[in-house]
């Protein structure tokens, strides 16, 4: 639990800080593994044979603190301009996400203030258009927050939402999270996002133009949760009840729905992009643990086998970058085909390690190096192809289930390849099984791009 969210904090600042070149960048910072892995798995066999493995643990704990010291040098972004919004900037702004009054906006490029103005509105435009403005914390009048009580379920909301604290009331002024935004988890460029083309060829000023982008990547924004770091003693709040069901923050709330939505699973085209999820992880982890080991049962000796590990590093790493570069300025690719094409690649090639050239050295670094780069494009690519058939809004909610899947198929992939190696006294069968996985999981990524093409054609 604890890796998985540095990770997908890691990732997400990729997103705040790079737009232009956000698939490169993302490549490079998800080289972060492979370099730890060719270099700590040597490491951590010497520390093994020479002090043992209480003092080999005591090591990895250090270097996991390291990761604390490391977020202290996170930075969040700050404006870089201030521009007065007229009416005409207004109208531009996708209706689901635009205002209907706005006086000024201090741009972020991914995290901005908003005011919202909860209180009932009768009038024909209030019906039609969410009153938010995005503005600065020095033009806020004195706000009033006034919200409707519900009726309905008086028992289950007496059980489930906690009476609001004398003084820790929050304030009307908030700060969009990371998982409020539509293209936090889009590894690619924003240039080849459509909404970001269709705004870029209004002729309007650029600042604008970014304005207007930024907004309607917001997800939601009526509801997103107030933020108490901006309370102001000119506050004031009216309502009784905070947004807290079962003890749980509305914010943790409403991102857990962002990401776990299952009416997703409708899609098929997502179920079969889930189901090639599944393939990819349960194959992804045999190598890793097993390869040292057949190889040691194949009389290759032990300074060779740990060095299998940082091969495969050596070469996820290249695939990375490579992954990076090509969805940046080739973006004539298909992000399918690639990822099928180098999936399909690495269940061959795992297919063939397994009956030929196990005891060669030389067999084994080439494998390593092969199978680590073609398992890359995977990892980097995966939100580009959920932004291709799914769209941008459904990104962050395809992330989520299809990360679920990835961890259902690591939990399980490990257990299937021990039985396998426990039936069979060899590991054969194990990377057999191996590679048919990963060519069943670049199957089904072509194949969910055709259904796509085909649904399309069929509309």
């Amino acid at each position: 639990m604890g890796f998985g969210m540095i990770y997908t904090s890691s990732i997400i600042s990729v997103g705040y800080y790079f737009e232009k070149y956000r698939a490169l960048s993302t490549g490079i910072a998800l080289c972060g593994s492979s370099i730890g892995g060719l270099c700590l798995s040597p490491l951590f066999a010497y520390l093994v044979a020479e002090k043992g493995w209480e003092f080999t643990m005591k090591m990895q704990s250090c270097f996991i603190l390291i990761c604390l010291f490391s977020c202290l040098t996170y930075r969040p972004l700050k404006p870089t301009a201030t521009v007065p919004l007229t009416e005409e900037i207004i109208n531009e702004i996708d209706n689901l996400t635009s205002p209907s009054r706005m006086d000024f906006v201090e741009l972020y490029k991914t995290d901005s203030l908003i005011s919202i103005d909860l209180v009932n509105d009768s009038s024909e435009e209030s019906r039609h258009f969410p009153q938010i403005s995005i503005i600065s914390s020095r033009f806020l009048p004195t706000p009033t927050i006034k919200t409707d009580k519900k009726t309905c379920c008086s028992w289950l909301r007496k059980f489930c939402l906690k009476k609001a604290q004398p003084g820790k009331n929050l304030g009307k002024l908030i700060s969009t999270g990371p998982l409020d935004r539509k293209d936090i988890f889009y590894s690619a460029s924003v240039l080849q996002i459509p909404e970001y083309k269709n705004i870029m060829k209004e002729n309007t000023g650029d600042s604008r133009r970014k304005i207007s982008y930024h907004l309607s990547m917001m997800l939601d924004p009526e509801t997103v949760q107030l933020s108490k770091r901006f309370l102001s003693p000119r506050m004031q709040v009216v309502d009784e009840d905070t947004l807290r069901c079962f003890g749980i923050p509305h914010m943790i709330q409403k991102a857990l729905r962002n990401l776990f939505d299952v009416s997703l699973m409708k899609s098929f085209v997502f179920c079969t992009l889930s189901a090639a999820c599944l393939c990819y992880a349960l194959a992804w982890i045999t190598p890793y643990v097993y390869l040292p080991k057949r190889g040691e049962m194949n009389k290759i000796q032990e300074k060779y086998t740990r060095w299998f590990i940082s091969s495969m590093s050596i070469g996820n790493a290249i695939g990375r970058i490579s992954a990076g570069v090509l969805a940046t300025f080739c973006q004539c690719l298909n992000p399918f085909y690639m990822v099928g094409i180098a999936n399909v690649a690495a269940g061959t090639i795992t297919v063939i390690s397994a009956l030929i050239g196990t005891s060669d050295v030389n067999v084994q670094f080439i494998y390593c190096i092969v199978v680590g780069f073609c398992i890359a494009f995977f990892s980097v690519l995966r939100p580009v192809m959920f932004v291709r058939v799914l769209g941008l809004g459904k990104l962050t909610n395809a992330f989520g289930l299809s990360a679920a899947m990835l961890g259902v198929g690591l939990l399980t992939g490990t257990p299937i390849a021990s039985i396998l190696y426990e039936r069979t006294e060899t590991f054969t069968w194990t990377f057999i099984s191996c590679g048919i996985f990963f060519i069943f999981s670049g199957t089904l990524v072509i194949l969910a791009f055709r259904i796509y093409l085909w649904q399309e054609r069929k509309n």
